[in-house]
């Protein structure tokens, strides 16, 4: 199995992170976030040593991109996609398409975190914890599989041991566990960070 990552995928996923690992869905969850919700995410933000440029297309559709200086070819490089922000209950959570690769069939995962959007108008990005995830998938309580490192290797194939988890449930399983006692388990400030908005740059002029 090949995953292709977006470079917005691995900017995200990895400018507040040592380690990438991941947790990714078969299905969206959740429903798309409103356009209350999609203008606060509108505009330029800072996080880490990366900038992102942010417009909120509709439907939970946001067009992301990031920019960085390029040395040989002595220009700036933009990388865009569009990520989908949804929304269960009051949670809402940012997934990143990825194509995954298996013989001659391309299908196409999410990398699932999640985002809390604070008063002062920050963004705190949190990641999925792939081993809260994975202890899920071994205690049966959701359906998925251990993938990366370890994950061919553990005599009995815990996920909990494997860097990445994929989530291969329904929406309506992923849905249904997402409560706000499972969330404060699955999604840890540890490896989080902040996007802070840049009220002076209009993306749009």
């Amino acid at each position: 199995m090949f995953r292709t990552l977006t470079c917005i995928s691995i900017a995200l996923v990895c400018v507040f992170l040592g380690a990438c690992s991941s947790v990714t869905t078969t299905h969206l969850v959740g429903e798309p976030i409103d356009a209350e919700q999609g203008a606060k995410l509108e505009g330029a933000w800072a996080g880490g040593d990366s900038l992102f440029l942010a417009h909120f297309l509709g439907d939970g559709k946001v067009q992301v991109a990031s920019t960085k200086w390029n040395e040989s070819e002595k220009k700036f490089k933009i990388d865009q996609d569009v990520l989908f922000v949804r929304s269960v209950g009051d949670a809402v959570f940012m997934q990143i398409p990825e194509q995954s690769e298996q013989g001659a069939n391309t299908t196409t995962r999410y990398s699932l975190s999640r985002l809390l959007l604070t008063e002062s108008g920050e963004i705190i990005y949190i990641p999925a914890d792939a081993k809260q995830f994975g202890k899920a998938v071994d205690a049966g309580e959701l359906t998925g599989k251990g993938e990366g490192l370890h994950a061919d290797s553990t005599p009995d194939g815990f996920a909990s041991d494997s860097r990445d988890i994929h989530l291969t449930g329904s929406k309506e399983q992923l849905d249904a566990y997402l409560t706000p006692e499972h969330l404060a388990l699955l999604f840890t400030l540890e490896g989080s960070g902040v996007l802070r908005r840049l009220d002076q740059v209009d993306i749009k002029n």
